[in-house]
This record gives C-alpha cells, sequence and structure tokens, in this order.
C-alpha cells in the first residue's frame, strides 16, 4: 500500500497544479510515472495550494481508493481519474467549477457521487461506464450535462436535473438500464439525440 501526500512547496516553488500525467499509472507503459510505482498509490492528500488537477493526472490508478483534494481546486481536467477502478471516496473541493470529459470515466467502485455546488458543466463522458455508480446529485449552479456525460452507468436509479439546467448532451445517459425516476425541469432548452435511448 502507498499513501501520497503532495507538499505546498517543492524547491522553494509553490505546488499549485498537479501536472499532465503527474501521477499516472497503467497498462501501457508509456504512462508509467516518473515520480514512482503509481499503480500502488493507494490514497492521495494534496495540499491546499493546488488549484487545479491536470489532465491523466492519476489516470489507470487502479489500486486508488481516495483523493482528499483542497477546497482551492476549480478545475478536475479531462481523464484525471480514468479508470481508477478501485475509487471509493472524493473529497470534492469547494470551489469546484468544471469537471472534464472522461475525468472520472470508468471508475467503477463510485457508488454515489454529490458534485458540489459552483460546479457549472460536466463533461462529456466524466462519469460513463461507472458501473456500480446508483445515485448522483446534481449542484444548482449547473448549466450543462455534457454528451455521454453518464453512458451505460446501468446500476443508476433517478436523475433529478436541477432548474438551472438548459442543455443535456447527447446520450447522456444512454443505457442507464436502471433508471427508473427522471426529473427534467422547465428551463431545459435542448435535450440532444439518444439521451435517454434503452434506458
Amino acid at each position: 500500500d502507498s499513501e501520497v501526500t503532495v507538499p505546498e512547496t517543492i524547491d522553494g516553488y509553490t505546488v499549485g497544479e498537479i501536472g499532465t500525467m503527474a501521477f499516472a499509472g497503467g497498462g501501457d507503459e508509456r504512462y508509467d510515472s516518473v515520480i514512482l510505482d503509481s499503480k500502488q498509490i493507494t490514497s492521495v492528500v494534496l495540499p491546499e495550494t493546488v488549484k487545479k488537477i491536470g489532465a491523466f493526472a492519476f489516470d489507470w490508478n487502479t489500486s486508488l481508493v481516495s483523493v482528499d483534494m483542497p477546497d482551492a481546486v476549480k478545475v478536475i481536467s479531462s481523464n484525471a481519474f480514468e479508470r481508477c477502478v478501485s475509487l471509493q471516496n472524493i473529497d470534492w473541493p469547494a470551489s469546484l467549477e468544471a469537471i472534464g470529459p472522461m475525468a472520472f470515466y470508468k471508475c467503477d467502485a463510485l457508488t454515489s457521487i454529490q458534485i458540489p455546488e459552483g460546479v457549472t458543466r460536466i463533461g462529456s463522458n466524466a462519469f460513463g461506464n461507472c458501473e456500480n455508480l446508483e445515485s448522483v446529485t446534481f449542484p444548482e449552479s449547473l448549466t450543462s450535462i455534457g454528451y455521454y456525460a453518464f453512458i451505460s452507468d446501468k446500476k443508476l436509479k433517478s436523475v433529478s436535473i436541477p432548474d438551472s439546467v438548459t442543455v443535456i448532451g447527447v446520450a447522456a445517459f444512454q443505457e442507464c438500464t436502471s433508471l427508473k425516476n427522471i426529473t427534467i425541469p422547465g428551463g431545459v432548452t435542448n435535450i440532444s439525440a439518444f439521451t435517454f435511448l434503452n434506458c
């Protein structure tokens, strides 16, 4: 097991971002971390100075169970936690504004997520193919749900879209075969093709 605590400063420089592929693991040697064997990381604690999680930062970390992100984080970039199949616990930042495409794609251990107030958009395929995801709580700040955002989340049971949302992307909830309850507010102006196909 390996726990990683990232310091606030390194060689006198403030750590403001977790860079692209910084702790990436995975089945492809191109993603092997230059820092350590990322495939063995079980938990990560980030300092209060971090404002952005870069693309593919923790991609393919198959042993990662929990992530403690500081409230300063505003953006979780594309593929940041893709295929972190053991990830169960996310300490969501209070300042979070955007969740990038495929940020939590194929995070099979997630069963429930509560997206914090302040998030305005959920990127394409952000939570796609999360096999055990059963419930999602959206914030009132949310304005758009990207295409394929929750595609093939086969255990997702209900969805309540907040009044702030105007756009639901293509196939956003396609193949959510357990979905039985859907609440869509009057402010939604665009429900795209295949949004609820095979639900």
